[in-house]
């Protein structure tokens, strides 16, 4: 991987661990887990910080830790 793709990587790794924080922190489970088991939703480990973002405003709007 070059360097200006893994920054990229990290980058996005750290936007959906933000997410995390502030939709899940509390419930512990991973968005994996939490679409899966809740909405039905499977999601795949390369699913983007951006649809991560559209679905939490769709189902987690109210739900911010």
């Amino acid at each position: 991987m070059t360097d200006r793709l893994k920054i990229a990587y990290e980058e996005e790794q750290e936007k959906i661990l933000s997410l995390w924080y502030k939709y899940l922190s509390n419930d512990k489970r991973s968005f994996i887990e939490y679409f899966q088991e809740e909405h039905n939703i499977k999601l795949a480990d390369t699913t983007s910080y951006k649809r991560l973002k559209r679905l939490c405003k769709i189902f987690l709007k109210g739900k911010k830790q």
